[in-house]
């Protein structure tokens, strides 16, 4: 898909990853750009191409009176997310793995369940799910996020086969560690926001449905391609 003149809907757009990709995409000519944000920010101000909207994923009818007011996107793109840091018998786990499933998975149900329709009206559109390594690699200090980025990538799965028969591409993206106010007390090694997003657009270009957009998500993809059926089981 051309990103030049396609209007485009970005969840957790003044982020790290969202305020990349709000930049390359209006690098590469859209036309117009929904970023939301989730607390008032006072430094946003509206430009020409570039529209700030309050946005809070979990409240589902927010996401429905948003779908209507932004119906005339090509692509939304599920970027907003939060990672507790926690593994499953740690302290405050329970309420961790509460709140990843309520903006991880549900939210990116919402505006898949909302968006959709107006989407399928569109002769070409997609639909962009930001995940991670996470949904099919358990790294158990990250053990309830990994666990909401699962079900993400399943519920990318089953909405790639309900869009079938339509003009929507639903498109899951793997990274590994961003280096992101997410991952700020991790001691890994990082990509940059800018890098992903750049691989985000450039499969956005080439229509894929999976991007593995950096080398660790490269590497874990070569690894996991031993056995050809599991893998294309697990990513189909």
């Amino acid at each position: 898909m051309d990103i030049q003149d396609k209007t485009i809907f970005i969840t957790g757009g003044t982020g790290g990853i969202g305020g990349a990709l709000v930049t390359e995409l209006e690098r590469l000519g859209a036309r117009k750009i929904y970023a939301t944000y989730l607390r008032s920010e006072d430094k946003l101000q509206d430009t020409d191409r570039i529209c700030y909207l309050p946005l809070d994923v979990t409240n589902e009818e927010q996401i429905m009176m948003t779908a209507e007011r932004c119906a005339d996107v090509d692509i939304v793109i599920n970027n907003a997310g939060v990672e507790m840091a926690t593994s499953f018998t740690q302290e405050r786990s329970t309420r961790a793995a509460e709140l990843e499933m309520k903006v991880n998975f549900h939210g990116s149900h919402y505006m898949a369940y909302h968006f959709l329709p107006y989407l399928k009206q569109k002769q070409e559109a997609m639909l962009i799910n930001v995940l991670s390594i996470g949904s099919f690699v358990l790294v158990n200090k990250l053990g309830t996020y990994c666990a909401s980025k699962a079900a993400v990538h399943f519920l990318t799965k089953g909405l790639r086969l309900d869009c079938s028969n339509t003009g929507v591409t639903v498109m899951g993206v793997y990274p590994g560690y961003v280096d992101t106010e997410m991952t700020r007390k991790l001691d890994v090694s990082k990509v940059t926001p800018e890098s992903i997003s750049k691989a985000i657009c450039l499969g956005i270009k080439q229509g894929k449905e999976v991007v593995f957009p950096d080398p660790m998500a490269e590497e874990l993809k070569k690894n996991m391609q031993w056995d050809n059926a599991i893998f294309e089981n697990l990513m189909g």
